[in-house]
């Protein structure tokens, strides 16, 4: 009764209303009588993705943002947008078309979208982002986004390598080591092999006993050197023996120290609401335990790093990363060694679509058809048509059944 109360407060303090966004260039003003620009995702399967033969979109959001289209009587156009120009129309209202520029120095034109197709979290953060006005500016070119009901609710954890740490630190170690004479900044942290190993150089004799105390580490000077070395061709190691060792953390928050000292690289994708979270941990790990983040700007260059043994830990939405894993496997000679054992406990987290009201009626329209979806039981078709045996989870079946609300009856004419 709770999990299903906690889902109704989310499901109605989402529902549409009025909110403002940042500024932008005077020819993203949107006029209301063009086409809705629906703005799409290009690599997150399986909500929404492109097919790269067929340059086709693909995934569950998809369906939902045509079908709620056509059923608002709404013309429209679709335009790709990647992680890096999500983050910047979630931030700034608009993103710079040429996705490989920077938005701040962008020489293309600017542009936005009135529909968001995207899983994208729902959180006061963003929310409170929204409503903000600069008192300075005139209402011209202003981009109100606003969340549409919730659609979906996701697990947020990670997957790791199917071996123990211990095979991942050896690994990294040699990489490192031939790296030395390329690259000289790991000289401090790593190279200089003295009598007496300090820093990581345990990353190569990880010994408890060769050490007086624990090692001082600078960990951003360290992070920054392995990551700026590390390269795309390390080979996965032959053994998965279990060290049997305890597992820290057992999700991504410090626990006490371990036995021995242990090191990890975590990867994520930029922009995600799980970054700012795994970056903290990492921040607050034992003095003995080093840990690097690394933002990857898609799924499909995380998924790469993992399964090439980069990164130890893969963050996200588990059915996001789960997906990634498969098309992987799926195309290349790699069966990624993943073990998602912990990927079941982590944070859950409300999935909405994105809605600009500068397309007069447009928030209004476009949410009465989600609910007519969910009430005729066509979103819930569209989820076992994609998902095909995976079952509803309690939560998501509790939130379909929410948003399923009465049709009514019109009232009699006196």
């Amino acid at each position: 009764m709770k999990a299903i109360a906690q889902v109704a407060l989310l499901s109605l303090i989402c529902m549409p209303a009025l909110a403002a966004g940042q500024d932008t260039q005077p020819e993203t003003v949107v006029n209301e009588d063009r086409n809705v620009i629906m703005g799409a995702r290009t690599d997150v399967p399986p909500f929404i993705w492109r097919d790269k033969k067929s340059q086709k979109y693909r995934g569950f959001f998809w369906d939902i943002c045509v079908e709620a289209l056509v059923r608002s009587d709404r013309p429209f156009d679709t335009v790709p947008i990647s992680a890096g120009q999500r983050s910047d129309l979630l931030s700034k209202g608009s993103y710079c078309t040429n996705e490989d520029e920077n938005y701040d120095s962008c020489t293309a034109e600017i542009g936005t979208v009135d529909l968001l197709c995207d899983p994208t979290t729902v959180n006061l953060k963003r929310m409170q982002t929204f409503t903000e006005i600069d008192v300075d500016q005139t209402d011209e070119g202003l981009h109100r986004f606003v969340f549409s009901p919730i659609l979906y609710l996701a697990n947020g954890s990670y997957f790791q390598l199917g071996y123990p740490r211990r095979v991942y630190r050896e690994k990294l170690a040699k990489e490192l080591e031939r790296r030395c004479v390329q690259f000289p900044e790991l000289d401090p942290v790593f190279c200089d092999k003295r009598k007496n190993p300090t820093g990581l150089e345990w990353l190569r004799r990880p010994d408890k006993s060769l050490f007086g105390k624990k090692p001082s580490i600078n960990w951003k000077t360290a992070c920054d050197a392995i990551l700026s070395a590390m390269t795309t061709d390390l080979a996965l190691p032959d053994s998965t023996e279990d060290m049997k060792r305890k597992v820290w953390p057992p999700q991504i928050w410090p626990e006490p120290d371990p036995v021995e000292p242990e090191f990890e690289i975590w990867g994520y994708l930029d922009g995600s609401t799980i970054g700012p979270s795994v970056v903290k941990a990492a921040e607050l790990a034992p003095s003995s335990v080093g840990i690097c983040t690394k933002a990857f700007k898609s799924h499909t260059l995380a998924t790469e790093a993992f399964c090439n043994g980069e990164i130890y830990r893969y963050f996200g939405d588990v059915d996001l990363v789960r997906a990634a894993i498969d098309a992987y496997r799926d195309n290349t000679d790699n069966d990624c060694p993943a073990d998602e054992t912990r990927s079941s406990r982590g944070t859950y987290e409300p999935y909405a679509l994105v809605l600009s009201n500068e397309n007069s009626g447009f928030p209004e329209d476009f949410t009465l058809a989600l609910y007519s979806m969910f009430t005729d039981g066509t979103i819930a078709q569209m989820f076992n048509g994609r998902f095909g045996e995976r079952r509803q989870s309690q939560y998501l079946e509790t939130l379909f059944r929410i948003n399923s609300i009465p049709t009514g009856d019109v009232n009699p004419e006196e």
